[in-house]
C-alpha cells in the first residue's frame, strides 16, 4: 500500500468512536488534531496526503496517527506518560497560604519575597511551572526552584 493509498476496512469506525473522536476534535488541543486526522481518514476514498495538506500537519504526522489507531483504537490518540521526573506536588495548608498571600500583597515585603510568595501561591494551584513562569514574568528555572524549596521546607 502507498502512502497515499488505503486499504480496504482500515478505518472503519464503531459509532461509540466516531462520537468520541467529534468530541475531541473540537478546539485545537493536539488530542483535536489527532481525532481531526483520524475522522478525515476514515472517510471513503481518502487521499492521506490531502488530509495533511487540509489540516495544516506533515504527511508523516498523518501515517503517524492513522497507525497509532490503527493499532490501538482511541486509546492510541491520547498522549502517554511524559517520562522523567515528575513535578514538585504542593498543597498548602489554611496557615500557609494566609502567610504567602500577606507576603505577596504587603508593601514593605522585598521584592524577592513577595516574587518567592506568588510562585508558591500559584503553583499551589496545579499549574504548570512553565505557565506560571509566563503569568509572572520569571523563568521556567525559577519556577521549579522555588517549587522544589517551597515542597522540601515549607515557609
Amino acid at each position: 500500500m502507498s502512502f497515499s493509498g488505503r486499504s480496504a476496512g482500515e478505518f472503519v469506525l464503531s459509532p461509540d468512536e466516531r462520537d468520541q473522536l467529534v468530541r475531541w476534535s473540537q478546539g485545537s488541543s493536539r488530542l483535536a488534531v489527532r481525532a481531526r486526522i483520524v475522522l478525515r481518514c476514515a472517510e471513503p476514498d481518502v487521499v492521506y496526503a490531502r488530509v495533511a495538506a487540509d489540516l495544516g500537519v506533515s504527511a508523516m504526522t498523518v501515517g503517524k496517527w492513522r497507525k497509532r489507531f490503527a493499532d490501538l483504537r482511541v486509546e492510541g490518540l491520547v498522549d502517554a506518560g511524559r517520562p522523567g521526573r515528575p513535578k514538585a506536588g504542593l498543597v498548602l495548608t489554611d496557615i500557609e497560604r494566609e502567610q504567602l498571600t500577606r507576603w505577596a500583597r504587603r508593601a514593605k515585603t522585598s521584592q524577592a519575597l513577595a516574587l518567592r510568595s506568588r510562585i508558591v501561591l500559584a503553583c499551589a494551584e496545579d499549574t504548570s511551572n512553565k505557565r506560571v513562569a509566563a503569568t509572572l514574568g520569571t523563568s521556567v528555572s525559577t519556577v521549579s526552584r522555588w517549587r522544589r524549596r517551597f515542597v522540601e521546607s515549607r515557609l
